[in-house]
């Protein structure tokens, strides 16, 4: 959903029980070993993928892949993306695919 903060107080407020989880929204290259290059990445810098699911939309020939890792690793898994020139895509622009 594009609005998931109203999308979780809509289903509560109909008594459904709801959580809602953050991810990372990666561009990977969409070409063979392009994922295996994100995750030695992540490995090298001692991150663990909780889960990841990738969408079927492409940006600019690139595969778009959600991560999830652990809250308290959120900042060092960001820097070891920068460093590799893994794009992170902001949650308003995923939204939008």
């Amino acid at each position: 959903v594009d609005r998931p903060d109203d999308a979780v107080e809509v289903l509560q407020s109909a008594g459904f029980s709801v959580g809602s989880t953050g991810v990372l929204a990666l561009r990977i290259p969409d070409r063979p070993g392009g994922l295996g290059e994100v995750l030695g990445l992540l490995h090298e810098a001692g991150i663990n993928v909780e889960y990841m699911y990738a969408f079927f939309i492409t940006i600019a020939g690139d595969a778009v892949v959600l991560f999830k890792v652990d809250d308290a690793v959120i900042e060092r898994t960001l820097a070891a993306l920068e460093r590799g020139g893994i794009a992170v895509l902001a949650s308003c622009d995923v939204y939008k695919l």
